[in-house]
């Protein structure tokens, strides 16, 4: 009878893990393996079924692997928390491993753990009670936190070192789900310091750099701390040899590195602080090893340590040159560091003249195998060009744009735009790089480097030949590059004259001929434009308007470009259809008007792209009528000129800066006020009294608003559109105009206001690697507030999916308004983000905290994600 219960054990005992692990390797298909794991599955999922079951443990633990596999595993989530109140250590063990990888804080299941969670932690097993400190780091919620905090801080007074480091990790966990948990392990922190286990003070350095971030109180008392962590780790680098902590010669470099992460908080932005971390910090980067890895890694915690403190100036320039030392390492990774760090002190501006000593280097860089080192390279070259230097590394990029990779020549043309027009030592070095820029890399040039390089192109009258002339060169012969194909045309079209005038073009080269131009070769090339099926149809529009101009300017092949246009009139792309039954409309009954309407355009000198420095971005500005007026009139003087070309040159500033304004959502803004009605659709009223035609009808909202009618008005917008269009329209009489018409539009923007404007309260909450994010708080109620954050960057890459989230008291709540944006361009060129944070406090008076949590992309780069404590505002 015995020997048949054991026999039917056997029969019914569920398979062992080993046994599953192989008959899983064993499968020869994948369908064959899901047939395996489904028939296992509802095994394990008939054994959790029973109330109680021998083999729970061994079903749990083979469910485990089935989830680390792939497969749904989620009906064992209820067994997992069975396993975690078994008396057995064994089961206890398996039921809380599946209890960190099947659920996590956003199940409602967590609720039934936290009091297993509170008993095994008051276990006398330390092991137990690891277990529970384990589960709680890896799922715990803010709920859950704010619990079993008290528990976790009697267990980090506990007198066994074991138990000690797992709270110590826990503590860190609890304080990023709840900040307001920091005042909870305070008491416990103040012997962390003494303790002689290393594993111990390693933990312990992590909760005190948790607390310090978080709590700008613990900050400044934990900067008390120093000299104890200066001692620490002297003692630290001059003990002798210790087998136990030793690792290629150095002592204990994790708990090294975990000092020195901590000093770097503690010792930012304090004088004192920094000051008794120089000579400590000089010896670490004087003494360390350099020829393992081990000294590296210490070596570059000491580097990032002296950047972010107010060390001397011959200290950074010694962490500078130990990253000079990293470029040199024939270890990859090493100088990917070495480039990453570098640029972050360039951007941040510590003593980039050291860095320049490592230019040369850092250009080698170019032309390593690896793409990621050439990427970081690239960066850090643009962000060294200064005045000095520009000749030489802009001459250095654009021979390695010749031989760059295609996914990098599009950033690098642009960024050796704007390099090249904020650094331009003369106009003549100007138009030879960016007619360089077009013969080696026109293929990658983008529709705003067309228009930009176009305007810097004219600008230079003086440099109208010889462009022109290069331009022509470039496009004789085949090339895809449709941008040059579209400057050259426009070049073409304007300067044709001085191209056929010029005599023959200089050769590059000894032995080369020179070119003599004709206006029938350039017709043919304009015409061969037209008939490349390859060529965008942007590229033919250029073509076109350049054949046309060709026409009305040279007295050769007019007959032959007339009927290149007739050619046209039936073509099955709209626009040039249309196109050529105007020309040859200006061409026949309007003849009349063919020259003025194609002349020569003027030389237009309008916004440049420029290079925002992050000194001085985001500045509250001292006067609201400057702020409102500053993207009206840029180049403008202060009073009104009733010239024709004031008011083009206005008109032209106004719709460039619709164009260019990001969408406002839920915002105020009194240039949206002044320009709403170029953006909104009119009311039925003003419809009803628009009389007006063409420019007027686009120009009606400027006057309008909701208190007036539109016909109180119109004198005053005649007098502006009659500078503006110099025309003879008939003006509404019903009311004299008390004064010109650029005054009556802007009121008395230009006048002194009699009372004073107050002045809008702002500060940088956050700014780091080039990213700077600037607070506008505005007390709304005695319990609401508002706060427009503005996020710009000034760091030499792009950033894109930008989300901002934050994170308050329980006292209070906030709403988040939608941003204006999710990207930003390089080097602070666009207008920034945008987006509006709304504060509801249950306490009047409270003082306001925030904690921001900032999450981007580089261009090129992996997701990169800070937190930021803002705990003080000022007064508003």
């Amino acid at each position: 009878c015995c020997c048949c219960c054991c026999w039917k054990m056997l029969k019914f005992a569920p398979k062992k893990m080993r046994d599953l692990v192989k008959s899983i390797r064993n499968c020869k298909t994948a369908a064959e393996e899901r047939e395996l794991i489904q028939k296992e599955s509802f095994e394990i999922r008939n054994t959790l079924g029973q109330e109680k079951s021998e083999h729970m443990e061994r079903q749990i633990a083979k469910l485990l692997y089935i989830h680390m596999l792939g497969y749904p595993a989620h009906f064992g989530q209820l067994g997992c928390l069975q396993l975690t109140s078994s008396t057995k250590f064994a089961a206890k063990r398996i039921g809380y491993l599946g209890t960190m990888l099947l659920l996590d804080e956003s199940k409602q299941l967590l609720l039934m753990v936290t009091n297993s969670l509170k008993y095994d932690m008051q276990s006398k097993n330390h092991y137990v009670a690891g277990l529970a400190l384990d589960t709680l780091g890896a799922i715990s919620s803010a709920d859950m936190a704010r619990d079993l905090a008290s528990e976790v801080e009697k267990l980090l007074r506990s007198s066994k070192s074991y138990l000690k480091k797992k709270a110590a990790l826990c503590a860190v966990k609890l304080i990023r789900k709840d900040p307001q948990l920091v005042e909870t392990f305070i008491p416990s922190t103040r012997s962390l310091l003494s303790e002689k286990n290393h594993g111990v003070l390693v933990a312990s350095m992590s909760l005190l750099q948790e607390m310090a971030l978080t709590s700008s109180e613990c900050l400044v008392s934990f900067r008390r701390l120093v000299p104890s962590l200066v001692r620490l780790l002297k003692n630290l680098m001059t003990s002798g040899y210790t087998a136990e902590h030793d690792v290629h010669g150095i002592t204990d470099p994790f708990l090294q590195c975990a000092v020195i992460r901590l000093m770097r908080v503690l010792g930012k932005g304090d004088a004192e602080a920094s000051e008794a971390m120089n000579d400590i910090l000089a010896e670490a980067a004087t003494n360390t090893p350099t020829n393992t890895n081990v000294g590296h890694a210490v070596l570059y915690e000491v580097v990032m340590c002296i950047m972010a403190i107010k060390a001397e100036s011959g200290l950074q320039v010694l962490a500078v040159n130990n990253l000079g030392t990293f470029l040199l390492n024939s270890d990859r990774n090493i100088r990917y560091v070495a480039l990453t760090t570098l640029l972050s002190m360039v951007q941040a501006g510590h003593n980039s003249d050291a860095v320049q000593r490592h230019r040369t280097t850092v250009v080698d860089c170019l032309h390593e195998p690896d793409i990621t080192i050439r990427r970081r390279a690239l960066a850090l070259c643009f962000a060294l060009i200064n005045a000095q230097n520009v000749r030489s590394l802009v001459a250095e990029l654009l021979d390695f744009l010749e031989v760059a990779d295609e996914e990098l020549k599009a950033s690098m043309v642009s960024d050796l735009l704007i390099a090249a027009q904020k650094y331009k030592p003369s106009a003549k070095w100007h138009v030879d790089v960016v007619l360089k820029i077009l013969q080696v890399a026109g293929s990658f040039v983008s529709e705003e480097g067309v228009a930009e390089i176009t305007q810097i192109l004219s600008e230079y009258a003086e440099f109208h030949l010889p462009a022109v002339q290069k331009l022509y060169k470039l496009i004789i012969k085949p090339t895809r590059a449709q941008a040059t194909k579209q400057i050259a045309s426009w070049y073409i079209g304007e300067n044709g004259s001085a191209l056929f005038n010029g005599g023959p073009i200089p050769p590059e080269f000894e032995g080369e001929d020179g070119i003599i131009p004709s206006v029938k070769a350039v017709v043919n090339t304009l015409e061969r434009f037209l008939q490349d099926p390859s060529n965008s149809s942007l590229t033919k529009y250029y073509a076109f308007n350049a054949l046309m101009k060709l026409n009305v300017h040279c007295s050769e092949e007019n007959e032959r470009i007339t009927n290149i246009i007739a050619l046209y009139r039936r073509n099955i792309d709209v626009e040039l259809q249309q196109r050529a039954n105007e020309f040859l409309a200006l061409l026949g009954p309007y003849h009349t008007l063919t020259n003025g309407v194609f002349e020569q355009m003027p030389v237009y000198k309008g916004k440049t792209r420029e290079v925002v420095e992050s000194n001085t971005e985001l500045q509250a500005p001292s006067n609201e009528t400057e702020d409102l007026l500053g993207g009206l009139l840029d180049d403008e003087p202060t009073h009104h000129q009733s010239t024709p070309n004031a008011g083009d040159d206005l008109l032209g500033d106004l719709l460039g800066g619709l164009s260019m304004a990001p969408p406002q959502q839920q915002q105020s803004d009194p240039l949206g006020d002044l320009l709403g009605g170029l953006l909104d659709t009119p009311s039925p009223l003003q419809q009803q009294q628009s009389s007006s035609m063409g420019l007027d009808d686009l120009l009606g909202g400027l006057q309008s608003t909701p208190s007036q009618p539109q016909q109180q008005q119109s004198s005053g917008m005649g007098d502006l559109l009659g500078d503006l269009m110099a025309s003879t329209s008939v003006q509404p009489q019903q009311q004299p105009p008390t004064s010109e018409g650029f005054d009556d539009l802007l009121g008395d923007m230009f006048s002194t206001p009699t009372t004073s404007t107050p002045q809008r309260i702002s500060f940088v909450a956050f700014e780091e690697d080039g990213i700077k994010i600037t607070f506008y708080p505005k007390k709304v109620s005695a319990t609401v507030t508002e706060i427009e954050m503005m996020s710009t960057n000034s760091s030499s890459q792009g950033i894109s999916s930008f989300t901002i989230q934050v994170a308050v008291p329980k006292t209070c709540t906030v709403a988040l308004g939608a941003a204006s944006g999710l990207s930003m361009q390089a080097f602070g060129v666009d207008n920034g983000i945008k987006q509006i944070a709304t504060i509801t406090s249950n306490n009047p008076g409270e003082a306001l905290r925030v904690l921001l949590r900032i999450l981007y992309t580089p261009n090129g780069g992996a997701e990169v994600v800070k937190q930021h404590a803002v705990n003080s505002f000022p007064s508003y």
